[in-house]
């Protein structure tokens, strides 16, 4: 059943899409963090910009010391530059594709042009030929990157804090310099000294004084204050030499990311886009595709663009769809291009994300992605995805909008669990499902699916609401959308547009069209009328039925202990969100009203 109510009272909330809360909760990612973790909301950040992911198993093991390569791929992101896959900038994936950096790493790793880009920049220093890593790996004449490296605390500390310029390379050396003077010549912990034994500057001096004396604050929704130190000593000790857990270095990553302000992504969703996945059979000028049901045996498909955009020249050329097949298993990655691509195979096992991204020629862009899983039968139960994507209609269309969303989800036998985050402020649970956009924009809806075994896969679809259009009449009758109080819900006039929700009956039970006969005796009132027995009634009234053209609303509460549905007739609890009538002044019929009001 989709969300389709005619109702007087219904759980609503209402947020402007500036602040509509996160995509997906961490907690639905990453298995080993929930709503407790102390560092809740700096993962959600770095998770939001797609700094960090979960492991093999779905974990983010917080305690585990951090890579060399994560390391390096969060620091590009902390300079606001989207490096790692797959959602690259172009420009990067343009400068580096194809091309080999260091001789143990390659485009296969999701760090690689974030790796290329620090090593071009200089921003994260190099190995040379011969240096082995901690792991015994190297190559004679060729340098080694050394992905599995761990990160010291010197290191850490003197990257991040470059790269979001809280202190600079050149600030840096002038405190060197001054310790040189004599200017400088006090310790800031037992193991961090301004010189060394032989009487040279220490190099993270600069960089360990300016974590001390940095502070970032913060306050939320009640204006309660909260203090991020970057650093702070323990027993009087820094430990210089430490390795940095992922912990810790998500916790320096999110002042980071503050200090640098970073708020946009790449891709800035501007035009209406949907990627539909057909079965091998479509063909590119075929009008009679279906959607697939994510099940082939062969994992061949069809993908295909519906792009809408404002744009008066639309989409240059096929160079402007660009699709990226990522396995989030194996880290390959495929590039295609074009509106249509024919008869995909899916070669390798593992979770594949794939991502499509449109640019029109005014520059207008966005990007939504599918997942699926590829496996032989016998390791399905082993697979820790679903095969998901979505469909809508319409993507593109003037406000208010009513959108018919629906799920095609496909993997092991389980009960899906269906959550819709709709951008703008609400969610919703099911299968399928109706929404109305109330105010233009252009909103990213998400939907996740889990199963029985936490098995998780997720979609997304781009809708763009235009402004009211004076001239559309949305609920043909008879009057624009500006001034219709009730613009998707046929109504009259008598009642600014919106529905009479309950009329009089005459002596023969003859009601307008769009509404049902209320009556005891059936023998007056014929069965096609859908007789309803009301107590103490010897006439019978009409009641607003007007098919297609019901009141639609959400009817959920997300924020109280109360039930989802609510009969008319029971009483008014907190959380509830009044739907008001009013009566004609002669009593005899009952008029709906737009506006809701929340039972505070």
């Amino acid at each position: 059943m989709k969300k389709i109510f005619l109702s007087l009272f219904s759980f609503f909330f209402l947020f402007s899409p500036a602040f509509a809360e996160t995509i997906i909760p961490v907690e639905d990612i990453f298995s080993d963090i929930n709503k407790d973790y102390k560092y809740y909301k700096e993962v959600q950040e770095l998770y939001n910009r797609g700094m960090i992911f979960p492991d093999e198993n779905g974990k983010l093991n917080p305690e585990k010391l951090l890579a060399r390569d994560e390391f390096v791929g969060i620091s590009i992101e902390v300079i606001c530059k989207k490096c790692i896959q797959p959602n690259t900038a172009l420009d990067l994936l343009e400068s580096y594709t194809g091309k080999d950096i260091y001789f143990d790493i390659n485009e296969k790793n999701k760090y690689f042009y974030c790796v290329a880009e620090a090593d071009a920049k200089d921003y994260v220093r190099g190995y040379v030929a011969w240096d082995k890593c901690e792991d015994g790996t190297y190559k004679i004449w060729e340098r080694p990157f050394c992905s599995n490296n761990t990160i010291t605390r010197e290191e850490a500390y003197a990257v991040i804090l470059r790269n979001s310029k809280i202190l600079t390379i050149e600030e840096n050396e002038k405190i060197l310099q001054e310790i040189k003077n004599g200017t400088i010549t006090e310790s800031l912990s037992q193991d961090v000294i301004a010189q060394n034994l032989d009487k040279t500057p220490y190099t993270f001096y600069g960089y360990f004084k300016k974590a001390l004396e940095y502070e970032l604050v913060e306050y939320d929704n009640l204006w309660n204050k909260k203090i991020y130190k970057l650093l702070e000593k323990k027993d009087n000790k820094i430990y210089p030499k430490k390795a940095v857990t992922k912990e810790e270095f998500i916790y320096m990553a999110y002042i980071a990311l503050r200090a640098n302000n970073c708020k946009e992504d790449v891709v800035k969703n501007d035009i209406a886009l949907k990627m539909k996945i057909y079965d091998k059979s479509c063909t590119n000028s075929s009008q009679n595709c279906n959607l697939s049901n994510l099940k082939d045996s062969n994992n061949t498909y069809d993908f295909k663009a519906l792009v809408e955009t404002t744009c008066e020249k639309w989409v240059k050329d096929k160079e402007w769809y660009i699709w990226r097949f990522y396995n989030t298993s194996s880290w390959e990655k495929i590039i295609k291009y074009g509106s249509y691509i024919d008869n995909y195979s899916f070669l390798t096992n593992g979770t594949w994300e794939v991502y499509l991204r449109v640019i029109d020629n005014c520059w207008n862009t966005a990007e939504v992605f599918s997942t699926i899983v590829v496996s032989s039968f016998d390791k399905k139960e082993n697979d820790n995805a679903l095969n998901v994507s979505v469909d809508a209609n319409p993507i593109n269309w003037y406000a208010p909008l009513l959108v018919d969303f629906d799920s095609i989800v496909s993997w092991w036998d389980g009960k899906y669990e269906y959550t819709w985050d709709f951008w703008d402020g609400t969610k919703w649970y099911g299968k399928n499902i109706d929404h109305i956009f109330q105010n233009p924009w252009v909103y990213e809806v998400i939907l996740i699916v889990k199963d029985g075994s936490w098995k998780v896969g997720k979609a997304s679809v781009i809708i763009h609401v235009l402004p009211k259009n004076c001239l559309n009449d949305s609920d043909k009758d008879g009057i624009g959308d500006c001034d219709d109080l009730c613009p998707l819900v046929f109504g009259e006039e008598i009642n600014k547009w919106c529905p009479v929700l309950l009329k009089k009956c005459d002596k023969n039970c003859a009601c307008p069209t769009g509404y049902k006969c209320n009556l005891s005796d059936t023998n007056i009132c014929p069965s096609q009328w859908i007789c309803q027995l009301i107590s103490n009634l010897n006439t019978g009234d009409c009641l607003y039925d007007s098919g297609k053209d019901t009141i639609i609303w959400n009817v959920a509460c997300n924020t109280c202990p109360c039930s989802n549905f609510v009969d008319f007739i029971s009483s008014i609890r907190k959380c509830d969100v009044l739907f008001p009538a009013i009566t004609s002044p002669d009593s005899t019929e009952i008029y709906s009203r737009g506006k809701t009001y929340t039972v505070k």
